[in-house]
């Protein structure tokens, strides 16, 4: 998976997506967030605050309040 690059083709996507990463996150450099963010016609970040990776462990409410908004 190390090798495979997807990213060129994010600009295919055409639908709303949301992206929700820990601002703590050290699992995942901040632009793996960012670059959907930017290529995704309707992409929108929400970054979550003093977290980290496993946000559906570490702040469930967050990602439940994200998908109630949508």
């Amino acid at each position: 998976m190390a090798k495979e690059d997807y990213y060129p083709r994010l600009k295919e996507i055409q639908l709303p997506c949301t992206i929700i990463c820990g601002n703590q996150d050290a699992t995942t450099p901040p632009w793996h967030a960012e670059a959907p963010d930017r290529e995704i016609k309707d992409a929108r970040n929400i970054w979550v605050e003093g977290k980290e990776h496993m946000l559906n462990w570490k702040a469930p409410e967050v990602l439940i309040k994200a998908v109630q908004s949508i």
